[in-house]
């Protein structure tokens, strides 16, 4: 109902935006603030690697908090699932770019 048809940025919510919005985005941006968001760029930030992994629906979650974010070696890579962000952001990189986006890495994406 409401496209949003002509305006280079649109805002939607879950997983029914995505669907709405990836097939028509050059970039996508996911932002899940309460963990997936700013647990991402912990671990980008510090050379890191993530792989998401199948799963989390059934709201069980591989993710790795913030806090328990410490030191990641350059290229490691981090396996984990998330049943919010992550699996908006999978689902959206089957049909455009993703960025992450939190308020630590706020003026980064915009």
């Amino acid at each position: 109902m409401f496209t949003q048809d002509g305006f280079g940025v649109r805002l939607e919510w879950g997983m029914e935006g995505v669907e709405a919005l990836a097939p028509h985005c050059t970039v996508l941006v996911i932002v899940d603030v309460l963990s997936f968001s700013t647990t991402v760029d912990m671990i980008v930030g510090q050379g890191g690697r993530i792989t998401l992994r199948p799963g989390g629906e059934d709201g069980t979650s591989g993710l790795r908090r913030p806090s328990a974010v410490k030191e990641i070696d350059k290229d490691e890579e981090i396996v984990m699932t998330s049943p919010n962000g992550g699996r908006l952001a999978e689902r959206a990189s089957l049909q455009t770019q993703v960025l992450v986006g939190c308020l630590r890495n706020a003026a980064a994406v915009a």
